[in-house]
């Protein structure tokens, strides 16, 4: 198993190799997933201010588009959750939208949604 992200490093789990990668940078996910069964999607943009809703969506395509060209077996989202009642809020949608973007037609997605 390998790791890509923020701090990452470090990391003393056995059978694990810690990678970064920069997500908006396609040539550097897909360099990181390569010889990898699975990996954990949990990117979220909202902290990072403007129009984070795009932001989201375009890293989840590169995510899902390594994922596929890598040969991934699984993607393992954690997906927002949603509302019993009424709308969803804008970042509940993002949430959504992104859930809806990353189970490419090659490697299914497993989306968790916390209750």
């Amino acid at each position: 198993m390998r790791v890509a992200g923020c701090g990452a490093g470090g990391a003393a789990v056995p059978r694990l190799r810690v990678v970064q990668a920069d997500l908006p940078d396609p040539v550097a996910v897909r360099k990181a997933m390569q010889g990898c069964d699975a990996a954990y999607y949990l990117v979220h943009e909202m902290g990072s201010g403007g129009d984070y809703r795009e932001r989201e969506a375009a890293a989840a395509r590169i995510f899902a588009d390594a994922a596929a060209d890598a040969g991934l077996r699984r993607i393992i989202y954690l997906g927002g959750v949603a509302p019993g009642t009424g709308p969803a809020s804008e970042h509940l949608r993002s949430r959504e939208r992104v859930g809806e973007i990353l189970p490419p037609e090659r490697c299914p997605c497993w989306s968790y949604e916390p209750a």
